[in-house]
């Protein structure tokens, strides 16, 4: 029995200093972090809430979806209506996974558009 203490004693003594030295890696950059994957997406605006802070959009292959906006981001939803082209930049985890629209740029109109925005 003192042999099987001892044993266990000294696993333990080993164990702690290995994690010591090689301690767990720290957790993942907070959201918006310098290095954050990103991606462009052209898309039409169905809807903008700006209390809630989402954007309902249509893509090219005709489909709705709505997303989180993150705050620097949110202050450009106040300007938008249905109907918009926008550019938005969303940024993803490292799974490629969506985790939230980071900037939203307006397409600027085409040159034979007869009601261009006023600005």
């Amino acid at each position: 029995m003192r042999k099987l203490c001892v044993l266990l004693s000294l696993i333990l003594a080993v164990a702690v200093v290995t994690w010591s030295q090689n301690p767990p890696p720290q957790q993942p950059q907070q959201a918006g972090a310098q290095g954050a994957k990103t991606h462009k997406l052209a898309a039409e605006v169905v809807s903008a809430d700006a209390q809630a802070a989402t954007i309902t959009i249509k893509g090219e292959d005709g489909k709705e979806a709505t997303a989180k906006v993150d705050a620097a981001a949110a202050k450009s939803l106040a300007n938008l209506k249905a109907g918009d082209k926008v550019t938005l930049t969303c940024r993803d985890n490292d799974a490629g996974q969506h985790e939230a629209i980071v900037a939203i740029e307006k397409a600027a109109p085409k040159s034979g558009d007869a009601n261009p925005p006023k600005s």
